[in-house]
């Protein structure tokens, strides 16, 4: 069921006269609360003529690029307050030329029809199944009720199913842009909530489990949060519970606070600037073709599933079928945070994160499961589970069917699901290594990456004064089955990050709390367990970095970290 009202069709010529440029240009600033004092009127003439060139077909990319940069370096600091760096500039000059690039060339293309959701609807509303329990499934961004197809017909008889679209993705409309933008207030956002629960009392369902994928996890945990006399908890895929957003002072990188997060997203200059892209609406098989001429544009897809084909295929509906608003849409979602909200949460969440393989474009994605360690670690006693999924990529619809079928079953049932899979590693230039090691009854087990010196500066590669990773890739891991000492110090039994800060006379061992992280640029120093004054001392070259234990006894042993010309012991008590 699909749910929108006409208002007007749009009926542009493809090649628009420069005074259909300005006059798109003054709606942007006006939309975006840019004063007309900021770009004077030859001024707006210049970027007018720069959007018509960026926008023909005829031009080349290169000039494409050009064209795009000129606006970005007028528009930028109208719209941000400030000059944008250089390679910022450039950066996004490159990605505007690309998409218009791509939309440029298409043949048969013509403007999106000007089409609205109402309020307190959804884009699509799909009804299966006949079982006793409900559930609410929702998509994320760039997908559609779709993709729980085959969910649906595995379950139909043990479920009673909604799945739904979100208005602006899958071909249907979005809802109506407010008169300016402010992703503060999150409009749209609170609209799909609201539609949410109306279709949950509209389609009868008791207590539904709300399943959601990716940024539809976030209404999943909302109605989980709000809504505990509706729903009966909710399952997350791959949803973390804040957008990545940091800034960083003295070399620390701290997550931006949420009350500083609307305005960030307020002033991204990729959702800014990205209304600017060119769009038109075309076929799905000319899309599908596009794709696979167009390097890399299917890579978010590839992220969603190993199945290549499926990867093009999901890619192509994806973006015939999503309105050129829906990326203001994305910006409202990038200023929210779960953290308040799940605090005095009262019905279960289970969180799961997957763990990316090698060959996945988003290998190094962890932070959906880094996030929620952050959170559990904050919030003891809250009903949420963590659960991380290894080798395995966003879609568990796509990748995992059985063990999702089993996981939703269990978490329905009140039984526990936890981690599933091996993490397994391919050839990596810094290759992954494990160290094990007993002391009397405790198990000692490190994973680190090793990283090569090949003939750079050891300062380099580790700077003093940094929190640096103690190796290369994910952030190296140590863990203790038993209660252990370290140079004196008491450490409780469980798994750490394992992060050192060099110097020239003394380094610095951390033990951080979160499990799982890539590197140390996320490093929350709030969460260190410990930090420990280490003595480095002089050693023979050694070319890729090394753990190893020396002068074992009984009851201990030194762990020394050995890289270039240097080595780090620290001495490590088991308990009593």
């Amino acid at each position: 069921m699909r749910l929108s009202i006409t208002l007007v069709a749009l009926t542009l010529p493809l090649t628009l006269p420069a005074a259909v440029h300005e006059d798109q240009l003054r709606k942007h600033m006006k939309f975006y609360g840019i004063s007309e004092e900021k770009v004077n009127a030859e001024t707006l003439a210049k970027l007018a003529a720069a959007k018509a060139k960026a926008e023909a077909p005829e031009t080349s990319v290169d000039e494409r690029q050009k064209a795009y940069a000129e606006i970005v370096q007028v528009m930028g600091p109208a719209m941000m307050g400030a000059l944008f760096p250089a390679s910022q500039v450039q950066n996004l000059a490159q990605t505007l030329a690309r998409s218009a690039e791509y939309y440029s060339k298409l043949p048969d293309k013509k403007p999106f029809p000007t089409r609205y959701t109402p309020p307190g609807k959804l884009g699509e509303v799909k009804v299966a199944g006949k079982g006793s329990q409900s559930l609410l499934l929702i998509p994320g961004f760039n997908a559609d009720a779709s993709i729980f197809d085959e969910f649906m017909a595995r379950n139909a008889n043990r479920y009673k199913m909604v799945a739904v679209t979100l208005p602006g993705w899958g071909g249907t409309p979005p809802y109506q842009r407010p008169d300016t933008f402010n992703p503060g207030k999150l409009t749209w956002t609170k609209s799909v909530e609201q539609a949410l629960i109306n279709a949950i009392k509209e389609n009868k369902l008791d207590k539904p489990v709300v399943i959601g994928n990716q940024q539809g996890g976030y209404w999943a945990a909302r109605l989980a949060a709000t809504q505990p006399e509706l729903v009966r908890g909710a399952i997350l895929i791959d949803t973390p519970t804040r957008q990545p957003m940091y800034f960083s002072k003295d070399g620390v990188t701290t997550p931006v606070p949420f009350e500083m997060r609307q305005q960030r997203a307020m002033t991204s200059p990729g959702t800014l600037l990205g209304d600017l892209t060119l769009r038109f609406w075309t076929d799905l098989p000319t899309t599908e073709k596009r794709l696979r001429e167009v390097k890399g544009w299917a890579v978010p897809y590839r992220a969603a599933t190993k199945d290549e084909e499926r990867a093009i295929a999901m890619s192509a509906k994806a973006e015939y079928g999503r309105h050129p608003d829906a990326m203001l849409f994305q910006a409202e979602y990038a200023a929210t945070d779960l953290t308040a909200d799940l605090k005095n949460l009262k019905v279960p969440i289970l969180a799961i994160a997957p763990v990316h393989d090698d060959k996945s474009p988003q290998f190094f994605t962890l932070f959906s499961a880094q996030t929620w360690e952050e959170f559990l670690l904050e919030h003891t006693g809250v009903p949420v589970t963590l659960a991380r999924w290894y080798n395995v990529r966003s879609y568990l619809t796509e990748e995992t069917p059985r063990e999702l079928d089993e996981a939703v079953a269990a978490f329905a049932a009140g039984r526990p699901v936890g981690d599933r899979f091996e993490r397994t590693f391919l050839v990596r230039p810094s290759p992954r290594a494990e160290l094990d090691q007993m002391l009397s009854n405790t198990a000692i087990h490190i994973n680190y990456g090793r990283p090569g010196i090949k003939g750079r500066p050891l300062a380099k590669l580790a700077p003093p004064g940094q929190v640096w990773r103690a190796g290369a890739d994910e952030a190296t891991t140590i863990s203790f089955s038993t209660p252990v000492k370290v140079e004196g110090r008491d450490v409780p039994a469980g798994k750490y990050t394992l992060f050192y800060i060099p110097g020239e006379s003394e380094w610095t061992l951390v033990l951080n709390k979160v499990q799982t992280t890539w590197g140390s640029f996320t490093y929350r120093p709030d969460l260190d367990l410990v930090r420990i004054p280490l003595k480095p001392s002089p050693a023979e070259h050694q070319e890729r970095m090394l753990f190893s234990f020396d002068d074992i006894e009984d009851k201990a042993g030194t762990l020394n970290l050995r890289w270039e010309r240097v080595r780090v012991p620290v001495k490590i008590e088991a308990g009593s």
